[in-house]
């Protein structure tokens, strides 16, 4: 089937989706180019179809992938140049795409967790993308988002996150009393970044079962979390710089975890 015009059904539905209400209403969201596509096909994430720009039908790569939906039994649409791009929100598109319906939210934090991250107010799509990376990458059990951030859903946060949403459990706009609620039940010692209080990054214990919280952009972790916290812990910048992008303090922090739990299995 050869979509032709941007006013088909479908092409209608899919650019609804570049709306945050309509992914949180149909709990569907798009993903774009060869990884994060083939990202998809390979996570066991429900996905509804595939669509791929007639020019590029013959790409090798997109090729591959076409023939990968289709032997999953995933629906496949071609779909004219132009018609693509009205769905496609990269400035420039690979050519292939995924419609993906959303899993449900896990119930609560996974029983015996020792790493969750968690994301107060961060309003930056990219930076929240980021952060989702290097909490995939680090192992993190789960990473939760109060309610005022951004969307993980978010094309732009998809493209920062690099298919990690597909392989971190993710719960999405909890109030900040539910989150701290969530995270005493588990168990977790509550740890929050602050750059302007605490103990330094280094000389705090992260061998233990952990929350990492990280702020906002501006106005850091809210109230509730930040009362809730065992601890506080800045990252030491003896240079003239006063605080670090909200991505770049929560990697350090979060692989500063990293690096003392490798360094105590080895002891």
């Amino acid at each position: 089937m050869k979509i032709t015009s941007r006013h088909n059904e479908r092409i209608k539905a899919m650019i609804r989706l570049h709306s945050r209400k309509y992914r949180d209403l149909e709990r569907r969201f798009i993903v774009e180019g060869v990884r994060m596509t083939g990202e998809a096909l390979s996570s066991g994430w429900p996905v509804e179809c595939v669509v791929y720009a007639a020019g590029k039908g013959g790409v090798e790569a997109v090729r591959a992938l076409l023939e990968r939906a289709s032997a999953a039994g995933v629906e496949t649409l071609e779909a004219e140049d132009r018609v693509f791009s009205a769905v496609s929100q990269t400035e420039t598109p690979q050519g292939i795409l995924a419609v993906v319906r959303k899993k449900p939210a896990p119930p609560g934090i996974p029983k015996g967790a020792t790493l969750v991250v968690v994301l107060d107010g961060i309003q930056d799509p990219g930076n929240l993308g980021t952060v989702l990376r290097s909490a995939a990458a680090a192992g993190a059990d789960a990473v939760i988002s109060t309610l005022g951030s951004a969307d993980l859903y978010n094309a732009k946060c998809l493209r920062s996150a690099a298919g990690a949403v597909f392989h971190t459990p993710a719960i999405e706009g909890l109030r900040p009393e539910e989150c701290v609620s969530l995270l005493k039940d588990a168990g977790l010692r509550v740890l929050v970044a602050d750059p302007r209080g605490g103990v330094a990054l280094y000389d705090c214990d992260m061998t233990v079962p952990l929350a990492l919280v990280v702020g906002n952009e501006g106005a850091g972790v809210g109230p509730v979390l930040r009362d809730a916290a065992d601890s506080l812990v800045h990252i030491p910048m003896p240079g003239r710089v006063e605080s670090l992008n909200a991505a770049v303090a929560a990697s350090l922090v979060i692989f500063e975890a990293v690096r003392q739990r490798a360094k105590t299995s080895l002891c």
